[in-house]
Formats: C-alpha cells, structure tokens, sequence
C-alpha cells in the first residue's frame, strides 16, 4: 500500500491511471492462441462411433499485435489492440473423428460427418494424404484423415474464431452465453510453445 508520503502534496486521493483505461470485453473474431489442454474422449454417438476433441486455447502474446473492431456505449465503432486478452483461456465446442466400421463393428460410417475435423487437422499443418477408396460401388477420392493425440496439439500455434456459445442456464437459474472456440485456421507465423498438460485435481 501506498504510504501518504507517496502522494502528491496537492492532495491525499488518487487513482492509477491504468485502472482509468476500459477494459474491452470480448469480440468476435480471429484470436492467436496457443493450445495448453486437450480432451479425447471416444463414445458413441447415436449409430456411429467417434473421437471428440475439445481443446482449450489461450491468447498469445501476439495479439497485442492484432486489430479487433466493436461498438462503444456511445455507439460507434472504434479499433484496438489485443493486449488485454493475453492470457484469457476459451474452450473450443467438441471436433468429432467419427470412424469407419471394420469386420465385426457394428457402428456406422459417418464420413460427412469429418469435414470439421478435417479443417482441424490442415490449421494444425498435418497432412492429409488422398487416395481412392470403393463407396458403395463406386472410386471416391478421399481424405485419409489421422487419429491426432494430445502430444500432436499441446503447445501447437493456431488461430482461433471466437464466438458466443448457445444460451446455458447458470447455478443461480440465469441464462447465459459464454464465448467459445467454433473453428480454427492455419496461424503460419505462429510457434510452437512449451506446455505442460494440466493435471485435474484429485478431491479428497
């Protein structure tokens, strides 16, 4: 705390500058980030079976470096920077791998259903050799898409469209919308950072 010394002489009252300046909310739009947590779960989803990632990205650096856009309380529009979003985490909505039924699976294929995941793969640069595949009769060229891991999106660059969630209901019975992750694209400048994967608490 700040001794009376400190102050200026013309007065005992003051306020910081910094703590002056409008904190901006957040706005729609293409974030940098850095991804520091992933969760794979693979379950059933209706008559098909999938992996389902949702990844948790947190705002780089960078984006003191990127110009975002929104409206005033006076209603106009103004431009800034995103330096005071540095470090503000978002988690993404669920990226689902559904795979194909080999001898004896009982599930459903659902490629049709891979297209988001594919956009996944290609903003994290991994590659995705074609080749042509028999489909109900007839040669499809398609995209062989990998099963990913942690360790291939912990740490990785990628840059990421914010967007406010469906409307939730909170504990006090409000309804709410949160921002969230709905797609990401290739960040070609972007490095690759040093992470170390969060370890859930253990209740007692």
């Amino acid at each position: 705390m700040a001794t009376i010394n400190e102050t200026p002489v013309e007065t005992h009252s003051y306020v910081p500058v910094e703590d002056t300046l409008a904190k901006k909310s957040i706005v729609s739009g293409w974030y940098p980030c850095h991804v520091t947590k992933v969760e794979v779960d693979r379950r059933t989803v209706k008559s098909h079976e999938a992996t389902i990632y949702n990844l948790t990205c947190t705002v780089a650096d960078e984006a003191r470096n990127t110009k975002f856009e929104s409206v005033n309380i006076q209603g106009n529009k103004e431009t800034f920077t995103g330096e005071g979003y540095i470090g503000k985490k978002f988690r993404s909505i669920g990226v689902f791998n559904f795979h194909s039924p080999t001898n004896g699976d009982t599930y459903q294929a659902n490629p049709s259903g891979n297209v988001g995941y594919m956009k996944m793969c290609k903003a994290f640069s991994i590659e995705l050799p074609k080749q042509v595949v028999t489909i109900d009769g007839n040669a499809t060229e398609v995209f062989t898409l990998p099963e990913l891991t942690k360790a291939d999106l912990l740490g990785k660059p990628v840059m990421t469209f914010l967007a406010k969630s469906k409307p939730w209901t909170g504990r006090d019975g409000k309804e709410r919308r949160s921002f969230e992750v709905k797609a990401f694209r290739l960040w070609e400048a972007g490095v690759k950072k040093a992470v170390e994967e969060e370890i859930p608490e253990i209740p007692f």
